[in-house]
């Protein structure tokens, strides 16, 4: 009896041994459910305890072996199904702690932290930052998961302010725009006399770490000359705006400028002639990006590019995607070269505002049918709204030349002469126009020396496959032994008016207008770069 009682003892001993070598002596696994790549890419950049061990799963996960995590998040989980409810259940009953951040499904909060512990990492979560995730690591082994070794001291979440203006860095934010310049000042990044560049980019904020895109941007336009502020907050972005009363507004937008307010940001920024620019953030790894024609579609679609349109929000630019990193996760970088144009583009609408109306050039691009089609898209005319628009630029001081149209019926005359459509198979009306219509004529050695500068190499190969080398055979002709391609363009002055040529040959009308999953042929490229790279 003695003996056993003896073993008995022993065996407990071990067991309460073995519980605090596994407890104080083996690492803490955290189990991270739901949560982006971004921050999942954060959260690992900031783990540099060997004692912590963090895996992820997807929200799709049947969560097979989260009983075997000592600390469990969750991100946003709506709905759980019958197999993963049974998997959490599981973990909870083998004294799991779990904490649902921002659950979209009341019904399925299973919380079971104290309030003392729910106060620590609801604060470490809702106010991010790379000392807060250190926090929020240091206190799941140390407060959660019951293991004083290999920890430090728990800290208070730190609660950083919402609305803020910020440059680079997670220090460098303010509260107030005084406060903001005289850093700047004191930086020596100040310009005298330089135009302000507002930021706004509801995916960022001093406290995302992966937004190397935006600094760079930063960076490259006060290179220009440009001071530049970047603001973070929402209920106050009016009055954050106002405050620093910028020339330009960059808006990486996800919805409107201001939720729920009207369009008292539209009035503002009209009564103010400060432009709206929309660089786009690609929600996307970049090669599945590349690989899709149409590129963004549905709710993005509606609340990156549609929806800002309210706002007066203009020029959709893609600057960054998501790229792999060394860890495996996707984070936002800039694709190579984007922000540069854009930065070239921001810098050219700021110098268009000192411009006079007088000397500045427009092309106006129109729809037209083949042949003598009437002009009319959508059951809009669209010969009268171009009078119309010529005799508004008139007004407004834009140059639109002495023979400015009186009246429609003159001005479709030109467009049929000067600025027709023919379908690929109108080889004789097309000589004709050539020789009566007055096309500008652009060699294809000039042609090809556009597309050199402005288009991607791979994709103006799948021209070139399917509609041969420059010029092709839609809407090019010969003049003295030279091959041409021939833009037609009615001139107004500093205006021009253009017909959107089609967008591939041997299709149907319908077919075109609505997209047809083609290489467009020569002539339609060179319309959109003669605007910029010959007419200026």
């Amino acid at each position: 009896m003695k003996k056993k009682l003896i073993i008995a003892l022993i065996i407990l001993v071990i067991a309460a041994v073995t519980t605090l070598v596994v407890t104080k002596y083996m690492p803490t696994q955290i189990a991270l459910i739901n949560f982006q790549d971004g921050q999942l890419a954060e959260i690992n950049k900031v783990n540099k305890n060997n004692m912590i061990k963090i895996t992820s799963f997807d929200k799709e996960d049947e969560l097979d072996g989260l009983e075997n995590y000592d600390v469990i998040y969750t991100f946003h989980l709506g709905m759980v199904n019958e197999v993963q409810k049974a998997n959490i259940d599981k973990a909870l009953d083998g004294g799991a702690k779990i904490y649902m951040h921002a659950s979209t499904s009341p019904e399925h909060n299973l919380n079971n932290l104290t309030e003392e512990e729910e106060k620590y990492v609801k604060g470490y979560l809702e106010n991010g930052g790379m000392k807060n995730i250190q926090y929020l690591l240091n206190y799941s082994r140390k407060a959660l998961a019951g293991s004083s070794m290999f920890t430090d001291d728990i800290e208070e979440p730190i609660e950083y302010p919402k609305n803020v203006f910020y440059r680079i860095g997670e220090e460098d934010f303010f509260e107030k725009s005084e406060e903001y310049w005289e850093y700047y000042k004191e930086a020596n990044l100040y310009k005298e006399g330089g135009k302000t560049v507002a930021i706004v980019n509801t995916s960022a904020d001093p406290q995302t770490v992966f937004r190397s895109y935006q600094d760079s941007l930063i960076v490259k336009l006060e290179r220009l000359g440009h001071n530049v502020v970047a603001l973070a907050g929402f209920q106050e972005r009016l009055n954050m705006l106002k405050a620093v009363s910028p020339d330009i507004v960059l808006f990486f937008a996800h919805g409107r400028l201001l939720f729920n307010q009207g369009d008292a940001a539209v009035d503002w920024l009209k009564e103010q002639n400060i432009p709206l620019l929309n660089p786009q953030l690609v929600y996307q790894n970049y090669d599945e990006w590349m690989a899709d024609q149409q590129g963004m579609t549905g709710g993005l679609m509606g609340q990156n590019l549609v929806v800002p349109e309210l706002d007066g929000a203009i020029y959709p630019y893609a600057i960054a995607a998501k790229y792999k990193n060394e860890e495996g996760f996707y984070t936002y970088k800039a694709i190579p070269g984007k922000v540069e144009r854009f930065v070239e583009i921001t810098d050219r609408f700021l110098k268009l505002k000192e411009i006079p109306n007088k000397d500045k050039r427009i092309c106006i691009y129109y729809y037209k049918g083949a042949g003598q089609n009437a002009m009319v898209a959508e059951n809009l005319e669209v010969g009268s709204s171009l009078l119309s628009l010529l005799n508004h630029l008139n007004a407004e001081g834009f140059d639109t030349g002495d023979k400015h149209p009186a009246t429609e019926d003159e001005l479709l005359e030109r467009i049929q002469k000067e600025g027709p459509v023919y379908g690929d198979y109108a080889q004789g009306s097309f000589d004709k126009y050539v020789e009566a219509g007055g096309p500008d004529l652009i060699p294809a050695s000039t042609y090809e020396s556009w597309v050199k500068s402005e288009l991607d190499p791979d994709s103006y190969k799948e021209v070139e496959k399917l509609h041969g080398k420059a010029p092709g055979t839609y809407f090019s002709t010969t003049v003295n032994d030279t091959a041409m391609i021939a833009v037609p363009r009615v001139q107004f002055g500093n205006v021009v008016l253009l017909p959107v040529l089609p967008s591939a040959l041997g299709e149907s009308e319908y077919k075109m207008i609505h997209g047809v999953k083609k290489a467009p042929p020569h002539a339609y490229i060179a319309s959109y770069l003669w605007s910029r790279m010959a007419f200026k």
